[in-house]
C-alpha cells in the first residue's frame, strides 16, 4: 500500500485534505495510507513515507525537506489545488510522480507500465540527478 505524508505548517486543515485524497483513490479502485503533520514534527515522520507532499504554505521548504527525504519523492501542492480543498486533483498528482521511476515498482505496481509513461524524473523534479533505489 502507497504511504503517503502530506506535510503544512500546523497540519490541522491538511487533515480534511487528506481525506478528500484517500476518498478520490477509493473512488479509482485504490487504497492508499495517507496522514498530515505538521513542519515541527515531520521529521519522526518522513522515514514512513513513500511520497511526501508539502502544503502551498511551506513550498520554500522543499530542499530542506527532499534533504531529509533522501530518495523519496517530495511535491508541493499547488495553491489553487490545496485551497479548493481538490482531492482528486491531488491525487491525480500522486499518480504522476507513481508512473516513472520515482517510487519502486512493488509500490508502482501495475497500473502504470513503463512504456504508457509520457514523463521521467527529469520533467517532474527539474535540476535534480536523482536515482529511485530499490526498497
Amino acid at each position: 500500500m502507497l504511504k503517503v505524508l502530506l506535510i503544512c505548517s500546523m497540519g490541522a486543515s491538511t487533515a480534511v485534505l487528506c481525506e478528500k485524497i484517500r476518498d478520490a483513490a477509493k473512488d479509482e479502485g485504490e487504497e492508499i495510507e495517507i496522514w498530515a503533520t505538521a513542519l515541527s514534527v515531520a521529521g519522526e515522520e518522513i522515514p514512513k513515507a513513500d511520497v511526501i507532499l508539502l502544503g502551498p504554505q511551506i513550498r520554500y521548504m522543499q530542499r530542506k525537506v527532499q534533504s531529509e527525504a533522501g530518495d523519496t519523492p517530495v511535491r508541493a501542492i499547488d495553491m489553487t489545488v490545496y485551497g479548493q480543498l481538490d482531492g482528486k486533483s491531488v491525487y491525480q498528482m500522486v499518480k504522476d510522480m507513481r508512473k516513472k521511476d520515482e517510487l519502486p515498482r512493488e509500490i508502482r505496481g501495475d497500473l502504470f507500465p513503463d512504456h504508457l509513461s509520457s514523463r521521467n524524473s527529469q520533467e517532474l523534479f527539474p535540476g535534480s540527478d536523482r536515482s529511485r533505489q530499490s526498497q
